[in-house]
């Protein structure tokens, strides 16, 4: 696997880390790690809006159980869920805004 030539300039503040334990051990190394992962003349990242995520679960069921048929409770409950949620239209960025 060939690794991105901006990655590999920088291997070298990686020199004498042995283990993640040890580099979590030693704040010397640890700060070499994070020059390592800051990326100072890279763009900002992007601004997103809030995503309100709401979790359903469905005792009694493997995250497999979507294979079987609605008719097989709880399935049908599951299905109609989801089948809410994507029929739910998304926040506009102001309307998310103000949530």
């Amino acid at each position: 696997m060939s690794v991105h030539p901006a990655y590999v300039e920088r291997f070298p503040l990686l020199d004498g880390i042995s283990s993640f334990e040890e580099l979590m051990s030693d704040p010397a190394l640890e700060e070499r790690f994070l020059a390592f992962m800051q990326w100072p003349d890279a763009a900002p990242a992007p601004a997103v809006t809030a995503v309100d995520v709401t979790r359903h679960l469905v005792p009694g069921v493997l995250h497999g159980f979507l294979n079987l048929p609605a008719e097989v409770e709880p399935v049908g409950h599951a299905f109609q869920l989801i089948a809410d949620a994507v029929a739910t239209p998304a926040l506009t960025a102001q309307e998310a805004s103000h949530v």
